[in-house]
């Protein structure tokens, strides 16, 4: 799987600047994608819930709809709904009571985005697996030039109902939280061609030889080894250490 960008936290002033150009190549990315292969709905989702997931998804859709493209933002996370809150919207009504059958009009941000809210369901895997869904979805995908749809974390059996029914997914991963486990389970489900990529988010440093990108279980990621003081003969014994994965070694890597 390929690396569509990778973002550093926001933190204000000129680290917003490294943002804005790593968002940047991201929407480049997806946006020709959609010229290429004519692909409409993008969902962004994750392995499991991680804070960047629904900011990834609106910054997509605000960076194309300044592009000039006629764009749609889908809260489908019903579970953690977020687009309204980064929107400032009511949540509901929203998608939860437009697949119950009630009409609901987006609603247009001064970006230029209409955003459909996830509304409100206490039962979101049986509403989110509704055909009503698909409908919407392919009557969002004739109105609109890119339909971006928040699809939430993976970890939620509607995720993936919802992923299957995107043109592409960018699949967000957090350096020293997201495992390596997680990470090939969530590309093996989704399979790959229907994946656009990764997008790495809350990256605190990217050094020019990373090492540790994905933890690869749940423990506190190693700390990085210590230069050698003296070259070690070769009758000296070796020390076993917890394995490390560069970026281009794992997401080279065809998940099994």
């Amino acid at each position: 799987a390929r690396v569509l960008g990778v973002v550093p936290p926001r933190g204000g002033g000129k680290h917003d600047e490294s943002v804005r150009a790593a968002v940047d190549r991201i929407v480049g990315e997806v946006m020709l994608e959609h010229r290429r292969t004519g692909c409409t709905v993008v969902g962004v989702t994750a392995p499991r819930r991680i804070s960047g997931t629904s900011t990834t998804a609106s910054d997509l859709a605000v960076g194309l709809a300044r592009r000039g493209l006629n764009v749609l933002l889908v809260d489908a996370d019903v579970r953690h709904p977020a687009q309204h809150d980064l929107h400032r919207l009511p949540l509901f009504p929203g998608l939860a009571d437009c697949l119950r059958g009630d009409e609901v009009a987006e609603r247009r941000t001064t970006d230029g985005v209409r955003v459909l809210p996830a509304g409100f369901s206490s039962a979101p895997s049986d509403l989110l697996g509704h055909r009503n869904l698909v409908d919407l979805l392919e009557r969002a995908r004739q109105d609109n030039d890119v339909v971006i749809v928040d699809v939430g974390s993976l970890e939620h059996p509607e995720a993936l109902l919802v992923a299957a029914l995107t043109d592409r997914v960018v699949v967000c991963a957090v350096p020293g939280r997201t495992t390596a486990n997680e990470l090939d389970d969530a590309l093996t489900a989704l399979g790959r061609d229907n994946l656009a990529g990764l997008a790495l988010v809350k990256v605190t440093r990217t050094p020019a030889r990373p090492q540790v990108l994905v933890v690869p279980n749940d423990a506190t990621p190693p700390a990085p080894p210590a230069p050698p003081k003296a070259p070690v003969s070769a009758a000296a014994p070796r020390t076993t250490c917890a394995p490390t994965y560069r970026w281009a070694d794992l997401l080279s890597t065809t998940p099994t």
